[in-house]
């Protein structure tokens, strides 16, 4: 369910601004498990953390890329 609304706003914000520099779109997937909002568990918020870490080394030239053009 969160999948489909995730692509309709995606789908959305692209037509609306015509895609190009005005509109970026990160969205990492998560790992079985992980992200449910009302589990604050340690063992949760460690697992969002390390994914976050992850996905930001993966996406690190794409994550360089937008903010030389937010600074631009």
């Amino acid at each position: 369910l969160g999948d489909g609304q995730s692509a309709m706003s995606d789908a959305s914000f692209h037509r609306l601004l015509g895609g190009g520099p005005a509109y970026h779109r990160l969205q990492p997937r998560l790992p079985t498990g992980l992200g449910r909002l009302d589990d604050t568990s340690r063992a949760n918020i460690e697992g969002l953390q390390r994914s976050t870490r992850e996905f930001c080394t993966e996406k690190a030239s794409e994550l360089d890329q937008i903010a030389a053009q937010l600074a631009g």
